[in-house]
């Protein structure tokens, strides 16, 4: 018997402690919550409506369009419907408990003051169509509009009064055992209050054209951050039946996709230094009110009705109300300056892993990508833009009556700074020495894209103000030229950066029997071979080779991806063909379109012949190759199966992403009437003439082929005015050439220059790429130098190079030493300014230091060949 009654009491405990709700009281709870929002909706629609009267009032208040009555037969204001809120204290009242009395009285309070927004805005619109506004100037509009102002305060104040009260029922009448139901429900209502919360600290202005500073970058990307931490962290697969796991996914989803996004876009969209303007501010408030109401509540909502289907009984969420205001106070807002500075990159120890690379780990070093991505999409169509631009220009440069118009485009300013953000944020996950790298280079390309907009901004500002009528498109040009450099440093650095990603994600292990990893390897080596070939048609577009790409090593991979889908993909759903969460989609398009690219660079002969804009032809190649990585990457996206139903089955692999590619920008001076811009650049008078009179050359070109040196005015420049060089060398002069980046060797052995295809055919085949180490070269080319030892000839070393390195100090007394023998060393600086490290290098070598640019290489190239006379 005392067994029994022990067993009874522990019952009635343990149902005391842990009693859910009961039906009743939940539902009248949740009636409560349905009739806010209902009310909170109509409310949201009124603030927008007299938002666009407003709009219209200050035009007409500025004589800058005539007014028009702006009521309609519906109104912007909507009675609801008071019977609601009768029956659901009916309902509470039959309950018999205290709780009741004080949510029934906030509720009347509540209708009361809708009631009276709703009057008031009856009252503005009989105003408006008796056209009183005529006699008062508008003093009542005015009038109006701040007591509704107050009043959605009042009412947001009371509407949070009410269901904070109705939480705290909720919670006392509820002590329901925890499960992976009220846990869901708890990430997911932790999520909600962090947005509420955030939102409610903000107010829609009406005067949209001010800038008040309404609200900070840093405060919305610090919330972005907060979220994004919150959120990955506690995704997982569905494991509820549906539709339960259906809404919590989506709810997830939307936050991640759509919620975030509408924050990131508005950081995009802002060029203004750190605060956004009300305009910017109004359109992100709007859109983000009604995704978070529409969307995120919504999904959380339905996730709580069905949930009561299965006996779990979870609180509604109540929907945001905005405020206004009408504030006309402006303040200064400064440009974003960049602080590029051309920094070394740090360097870094990789670390082999025996483990496999975790979520976080996967997601920071993908941040990095999405970066450069997100930037790559923007800007390269505008650099298209750019050269039809240089195109009409030249085209118009003669007429007299010439008009240029600019090509201001909002979408030209856009930055990818929440990314940015993002990447830098996330990389806490990475070892700090790989963290420090990547955030350096990170930011260097974040510095160059912030003075690729200035340039462009000064390109709009010169157009528009007409000032290339004055200089007859000088400054133009300069600027056409800075933005092309910035592009090729960009570009250099971009893919310095990946490679260093790419080395850091091979250190992980890898789970080689899996589908998902199979399938993504193949996939990568196709990919890979599809970027070789659109460098090689990179450089037949831009003449500096003239090697036709080989497709055989693609085709034979796109055979074997085929042959081997199945197997590779073992285990993976094959779902409808135009489904994008179906992995089979990706892997059959790439391996498409990746042999209609391989076929279609084969024809690059016949095409560049038939072309006259090279730039525009290679972007034909570009589309067809981020097509390629779009769908290479949305199967790496898949793989992660971040809120793919159809793979909770499958553990979640982490592949990393890749670099979409832009094209090569080429902008071209106009010709004059009589002479052109260029021929200072192209003095051929300076190159055609004799050598008469003039010591034999020994000559060893020591060339930087670094990475850095990629650009059109540095090494493919010295390349073409080597070859004009040549067409004045002797027979009786020799040329070696020496080039070094991480490794330093011989390229051309000293050859008599009467061999001039020769010579010729290995300029042509100088690329650059790699780190820059000159000691080494330095050091070969002295040898070469001493080997082909011309005595009381010209025995010259000419050092090519765009940057500061430092010189050991074995090397410099080489110099010294090599300088009693009649070997000397001048510098070719290719550098952005002047370098006092260079300068005592020639100093040294007893040579001459020449600041290069396009204005005066041929003759400095001269001067050196002709330094001793006979």
């Amino acid at each position: 018997m005392k067994k029994i009654i022990l067993f009874v009491i522990i019952a009635i405990f343990s149902t005391t402690t842990y009693a859910q709700i009961n039906k009743k009281h939940h539902k009248v709870l949740n009636e409560y919550v349905v009739f806010m929002n209902k009310t909170t909706f109509n409310l949201n629609k009124v603030m927008f409506c007299l938002y666009d009267y407003y709009r219209k009032l200050e035009l007409y208040r500025n004589n800058k369009s005539p007014y028009k009555r702006i009521y309609n037969k519906k109104g912007c204001a909507r009675e609801i419907d008071s019977m609601l809120l009768k029956k659901i204290k009916i309902s509470s009242l039959a309950l018999k408990s205290i709780h009741y009395k004080e949510i029934n009285s906030l509720a009347d309070n509540l209708l009361l003051t809708y009631q009276q927004i709703f009057d008031k805005c009856r009252e503005l619109e009989i105003y408006i169509r008796l056209e009183d506004y005529k006699t008062d100037n508008f003093k009542k509009s005015d009038d109006i509009l701040d007591n509704i102002q107050n009043l959605y305060k009042k009412y947001r104040t009371q509407k949070n009064t009410l269901y904070n009260s109705i939480e705290t029922i909720y919670n006392s009448l509820n002590k329901g055992k925890s499960n992976s139901y009220t846990k869901a429900n708890d990430e997911m209502r932790q999520i909600l209050n962090i947005e509420a919360n955030f939102f409610s600290e903000y107010k829609f202005n009406f005067h949209y054209y001010s800038f008040t500073n309404s609200i900070s970058e840093n405060t919305l990307q610090q919330n972005i951050n907060k979220i994004d931490n919150i959120a990955h962290n506690k995704v997982s697969y569905p494991k509820f039946e549906h539709p339960i796991s259906f809404y919590r996914t989506h709810f997830y989803k939307d936050l991640l996709h759509t919620i975030q996004e509408t924050k990131r876009n508005a950081i995009d969209n802002n060029t203004k230094k750190n605060s956004i303007s009300d305009q910017e501010f109004n359109s992100f408030y709007k859109y983000y009110l009604s995704n978070f109401n529409s969307i995120l509540v919504n999904n959380y909502n339905n996730f709580v009705e069905s949930c009561k289907k299965k006996n779990h009984r979870f609180l509604l969420y109540n929907k945001c109300l905005p405020l206004f205001k009408i504030d006309k106070q402006k303040k200064v807002f400064k440009k974003l300056t960049s602080n590029f500075k051309n920094p070394s990159k740090i360097k870094f120890n990789l670390i082999k892993q025996s483990k496999k690379i975790s979520y976080n780990e996967s997601m920071a070093l993908n941040n990095y990508i999405n970066f450069i991505n997100k930037d790559t999409r923007r800007i390269w169509d505008f650099g298209y833009k750019l050269t039809r631009f240089n195109k009409y220009v030249n085209k118009n440069f003669n007429n007299k009556k010439y008009k240029i118009y600019s090509f201001n485009n909002k979408n030209s300013y856009k930055l990818p700074k929440s990314l940015f953000a993002k990447a830098i944020n996330d990389s806490r996950y990475l070892s700090t020495d790989y963290q420090k790298s990547l955030n350096q280079q990170t930011g260097a390309l974040y510095d160059l894209i912030i003075e690729r907009n200035n340039i462009i901004d000064k390109l709009n500002k010169h157009i528009k103000n007409k000032k290339y009528q004055n200089d007859r498109f000088k400054k133009t040009y300069e600027l056409l030229k800075q933005f092309e450099f910035n592009l090729n440093q960009y570009n250099t650095r971009k893919n310095y950066l990946y490679n260093d990603i790419r080395a850091i994600y091979n250190t992980y292990t890898q789970d080689l029997d899996n589908s998902w990893i199979k399938s993504w390897l193949i996939l990568d080596s196709l990919v890979k071979n599809d970027k070789e070939i659109l460098f090689v048609v990179k450089s037949y577009c831009k003449n500096e080779s003239k090697t036709i790409p080989k497709a055989d090593s693609v085709n034979l991979l796109v055979r074997s991806a085929i042959l081997n889908e199945y197997k590779n993909m073992k285990g993976l759903k094959k779902l409808g063909r135009y489904n994008g969460l179906c992995p089979y989609t990706h892997y059959d398009d790439i391996a498409k379109e990746s042999k209609g690219f391989a076929q279609k660079s084969l024809n690059i002969k016949n095409l560049y012949l038939k072309s006259k804009n090279k730039t525009l032809l290679f972007r034909d190649y570009i589309y067809l190759y981020n097509d390629i990585i779009y769908e290479y990457n949305s199967f790496v996206k898949l793989a992660k199966g971040e809120f793919n139903e159809y793979y909770h089955s499958q553990p979640r692999v982490k592949l990393l992403k890749r670099l979409l590619q832009d094209g090569f920008f080429k902008f071209v001076a106009p010709k004059k009437n009589n002479t052109t811009i260029e021929k200072q650049n192209n003095d051929k008078t300076n190159i055609h003439t004799s050598m008469k009179g003039y010591a034999n050359n020994n000559l060893v070109l020591l060339l930087d082929v670094s990475g850095s040196m990629n650009s059109k005015t540095k090494l493919p420049l010295l390349k073409t005015s080597l070859k004009l060089l040549l067409k004045i060398l002797r027979k009786s002069d020799n040329i070696s050439i020496v080039v070094y980046s991480g490794k330093a060797k011989i390229v051309l052995k000293s050859i008599s220059c009467s061999k001039k295809e020769k010579i010729e055919k290995v300029i042509d085949k100088l690329n650059s790429s790699g780190q820059t180490n000159a000691n080494k070269g330095i050091k070969l080319a002295y040898k070469t130098a001493n080997k082909n030892l011309k005595v009381n000839e010209n025995n010259r070393i000419i050092l090519a190079t765009d940057g500061n390195f430092k010189i050991d100090d074995k090397t410099i007394e080489l110099i010294e030493q090599n300088t009693t023998k009649g070997i000397y060393l001048s510098v070719f600086d290719f550098g952005n300014q002047k370098s006092k490290k260079l300068l005592n290098l020639a100093q040294t070598g007893k040579g001459n230091y020449e600041k290069i640019n396009e204005t005066n290489i041929n003759s400095k190239l001269v001067k050196e060949a002709k330094s001793i006379s006979k």
